[in-house]
């Protein structure tokens, strides 16, 4: 009778559990995207993926309050490839400190998280795995030249397997 009596006490107080008020404040560095806003915007590449010739639009536009990139990439010819993501920083500064990109796509590898670092008009990634050590490389040229590769660091010496050139199509 006792087990009946507290089942329907529960029963009749059961709701949402209760939650502590919000600090506003993560548990971690915050993520940001200094440094990485000349990225904002729409582009269009050509070069080549594994030998063969590519075009692509990359598109980078601030998400969640602006603390991420996202970016999404979309073959427009010679493969069929597509890939989204986020881009940020943690660091104290934007031209030095940490960069971190998570990356889905359709492509050999369907999950990538690199990690690495804004060198002056570069962003340096890399991702270690037993399967592959890789490297990204964005380089903005100028407000309005990008420049993507992808090099295999296994390789003697390390090859690019992706390089296209990006323009800018809008801000």
């Amino acid at each position: 009778m006792r087990f009946v009596i507290l089942l329907v006490c529960l029963l009749l107080d059961a709701g949402p559990p209760p939650v502590a008020p919000s600090t506003g404040r993560a548990p971690w560095p915050p993520a940001d995207t200094a440094g990485l806003s000349d990225l904002v915007g729409s582009w269009r590449g050509r070069g080549q993926s594994y030998g063969t010739p590519v075009a692509d639009s990359l598109t980078f536009a601030p998400a969640l309050d602006g603390r991420f990139l996202r970016f999404e990439m979309l073959a427009l010819g010679g493969d069929r490839f597509r890939a989204e993501g986020y881009l940020w920083t943690t660091g104290p500064a934007a031209n030095t400190g940490s960069v971190s990109l998570a990356e889905y796509s359709t492509g050999a590898w369907p999950i990538r998280a690199l990690i690495g670092q804004r060198v002056g008009t570069r962003i340096l990634l890399e991702e270690h795995r037993p399967e592959r050590d890789i490297r990204i490389i964005l380089e903005l040229e100028n407000r309005d030249r990008l420049v993507l590769q992808e090099v295999n660091l296994r390789a003697r010496p390390p090859i690019a397997f992706v390089d296209e050139v990006f323009t800018r199509v809008s801000h």
